[in-house]
């Protein structure tokens, strides 16, 4: 998957509520949405940390 790709979903669903998931299980993660190329997170956590780090 493309970083244009992955910018894009991001700007679909809002950048502060989902993220590219990075745990090695996704499955397991109780915050991970499966996508159609993936899955993403919903952790509120980590959005805060993104959004105040504007990544």
């Amino acid at each position: 998957m493309t970083r244009e790709y992955k910018q894009k979903i991001a700007d679909y669903f809002g950048h502060d509520r989902y993220l590219e998931c990075l745990e090695d299980k996704p499955e397991t993660c109780r915050f991970a949405v499966l996508f159609v190329h993936g899955h993403l997170c919903q952790c509120p956590f980590r959005g805060f940390l993104a959004q105040k780090m504007k990544l």
